[in-house]
């Protein structure tokens, strides 16, 4: 009997979740027409920050900062998506293979999330420890820390499935006498690095599930692999 409301209320919490990224969805698209005709770099990052604020106002309102964790996984594959269907020219085979794997990691780092967590109860040990510590600074905590934070690193790690030709030619900074430091280049390279870590990050994840809690800690509820 206890199984079955338990079940009941980790469905009834993964339907607020559910509802919570729908409405994030609504809020990009909302955003992003709100400034027809700009670069595809600025649509999408005001588009992102809308969704994250939307996950964020969910987080607060449950008090449970844990709705921006499937962020990480599922904004790499709407922002690539996104490069690749507005694209000036159609998407070629390197570009879909790179959808592919994203798709494919992304949906299978939610799904393991979805799987593990607790429901509304139970909310990563790292944000009740800031919560606890913040106290009535955690808003700012959350907002910052948390949501905004991991979503300008997760922006620039997409901007790595950005084709080149898709930048401005002169999109670029004049800033040092005798070179020219193009932006296009720094996002490469910034977002290819980010992209690199976050391999590492999910690898090492996969193989300890989450990050253990330091000695001396209650130890946090082992999750099946």
């Amino acid at each position: 009997m206890d199984t079955g409301k338990t079940q009941g209320k980790i469905v009834s919490a993964r339907m607020w979740v559910i509802l919570a990224y729908a409405l994030a969805l609504g809020a990009a698209v909302a955003a992003a027409g709100l400034y027809p005709g700009k670069s595809r770099i600025f649509t999408v990052l005001i588009a992102d920050l809308a969704a994250t604020m939307v996950i964020y106002i969910f987080g607060r309102i449950f008090r449970n900062s844990s709705f921006y964790d499937p962020y990480w996984s599922l904004a790499p594959i709407a922002i690539t998506g996104y490069w690749a269907a507005t694209g000036l020219e159609k998407p070629g085979i390197g570009q879909l293979a790179m959808l592919a794997v994203i798709a494919f990691w992304g949906l299978r780092l939610t799904w393991h999330w979805a799987r593990n967590w607790g429901g509304l109860g139970h909310e990563d040990w790292r944000y009740t420890e800031l919560r606890e510590k913040s106290k009535k600074w955690f808003w700012l905590v959350e907002l910052a820390g948390i949501d905004l934070m991991p979503t300008l690193v997760v922006f620039l790690g997409a901007t790595f499935g950005l084709p080149r030709a898709d930048f401005p030619p002169g999109f670029r900074i004049d800033g040092y006498p005798g070179r020219t430091v193009h932006i296009r280049r720094c996002l490469h390279r910034i977002g290819g690095r980010c992209a690199t870590r976050k391999v590492y990050q999910n690898t090492s994840r996969r193989r300890g599930c989450y990050v253990r809690r330091p000695v001396g800690l209650h130890p946090a509820p082992e999750l099946s692999r």
